[in-house]
């Protein structure tokens, strides 16, 4: 019994320091709404379903160019790195919890669907609007992150500058008046997801197989 208590002392002031280290850094494990995961499922069937109603509506499965409409396949879908989404989200809820945002708040990411210019060497684009651009991406369709939230007892969710955000202005708007002035290398939003090309047939699911 001696030796156990020896053991078990221990353990628990290690538990003890790792659990004060995660209050004040604010690093909670991590947690799993499966309820709220059930709310939102979509049956493999009815993604299936989807996918192929949208590979049939040519406005969007095919890029619109000017000299042969709609005979360029666009892309099908956007992988975002599980890390890349890891890091954003923390990284909203650190800085949420450092400026003292009320719990009450949602917070959430909005997905934009953009496309891709067909000349990435003007502005906006240029000199970091879009880093490392991949030319093969011209006038394809894509998916950009920015920041947002909603307030209790309102449906609409807003967007919000979270780089900027501050106690004392915790959700900030977005500057867009520098539109015609050299870019600075603001970050509105994350895109730099991975762009796959339509799988077998152009609909979901893909595989390698």
């Amino acid at each position: 019994m001696r030796n156990f208590n020896r053991i078990l002392v221990p353990v628990l002031f290690l538990g003890c320091l790792w659990g004060l280290y995660n209050f004040f850094t604010g690093q909670q494990p991590n947690q799993i709404d499966r309820q709220l995961l059930e709310q939102h499922a979509v049956s493999v069937d009815a993604i299936k379903a989807m996918s192929e109603s949208y590979n049939a509506d040519s406005a969007k499965s095919f890029v619109l160019n000017k000299l042969n409409p709609y005979t360029i396949k666009d892309w099908s879908a956007v992988t975002f790195d599980i890390d890349l989404l890891e890091s954003i989200i923390n990284d909203i809820k650190d800085r949420c919890r450092k400026n003292g945002v009320d719990p009450e708040i949602k917070l959430g990411i909005k997905f934009y669907f953009v496309k891709y210019p067909n000349d990435f060497t003007v502005p906006p684009y240029s000199a970091g609007g879009i880093k490392n651009p991949d030319q093969t991406y011209k006038n394809k369709h894509s998916l950009v992150m920015v920041s947002a939230y909603q307030r209790p007892k309102s449906q609409v969710w807003l967007d919000y500058d979270y780089l900027t955000s501050t106690s004392q202005n915790q959700f900030p708007r977005f500057d867009t008046t520098q539109s015609n002035k050299p870019l600075n290398n603001k970050t509105g939003g994350y895109n730099n997801g991975t762009m796959s090309p339509p799988p077998y047939q152009g609909t979901f699911p893909s595989s390698d197989e």
